[in-house]
């Protein structure tokens, strides 16, 4: 259930056409989970500012339920980071990334929990 999400102040017309489904890509593959249970979004247009300059600049967060720790957070920090450069040319040191591990009872699919889905562990 990995999401990612990202709120820049990046115009539309700055995000390739093909982010969403490459940022997908990249999450499944960083976390080693099933891409079909991915999500991405972005919202680009953003009024905002990140150390009281409007250069480029982007607040994300990345939540899945396990996978996530301090450790991993570091790989996955880098990971992203080096991303959102390349494909978007977000500085590194211009993006907070927030990682959220979500306790299984507390994320609902399908009508259910991914507790009741995935078996309590």
């Amino acid at each position: 259930m990995p999401s990612f999400s990202l709120i820049t102040n990046l115009s539309q017309g700055k995000i390739p056409v093909d982010f969403l489904t490459q940022a997908s890509n990249l999450i499944a593959t960083a976390l080693g989970k099933p891409e079909s249970y991915v999500t991405v979004r972005i919202e680009a247009d953003a009024q905002m500012i990140f150390g009281g300059s409007n250069e480029p600049c982007g607040t994300a967060e990345l939540s899945s339920i396990g996978r996530l720790g301090i450790e991993e957070n570091k790989v996955l920090a880098k990971t992203i980071g080096e991303f959102l450069e390349k494909q978007l040319g977000l500085k590194q040191n211009r993006v907070y990334i927030r990682f959220i591990d979500i306790p299984r009872a507390e994320l609902g699919f399908s009508g259910t929990t991914f507790e009741e889905l995935l078996g309590k562990k």
